[in-house]
């Protein structure tokens, strides 16, 4: 039998208290969980305060995994996403 791991988190756009976002950081934070299925809730796609990345997308990169997202909202200064990465 094959067995997967999954991760579920709310992304809440990669920040940390008290640290400059990092596109990197976040994409290496997310490869520590060693998933084979990854969801995340609010990511963030062409956003200000995450310098125009899209962030589910940057992650499926870094892991060389595909995603789908979904449209969530439009916030005034990008849209957030849910995704499944894997």
């Amino acid at each position: 039998m094959t067995t997967f791991k999954f991760a579920t988190f709310n992304l809440h756009h990669g920040k940390q208290k008290n640290v400059r976002y990092s596109t990197k950081r976040l994409c290496e934070d997310v490869a520590s969980l060693n998933a084979d299925i990854i969801c995340i809730q609010e990511a963030d796609f062409a956003a200000v305060r995450t310098f125009f990345r899209n962030q589910p997308n940057a992650i499926a990169k870094h892991l060389g995994f595909d995603f789908r997202s979904s449209y969530v909202r439009f916030f005034g200064v990008g849209c957030q996403y849910n995704a499944i990465i894997s």
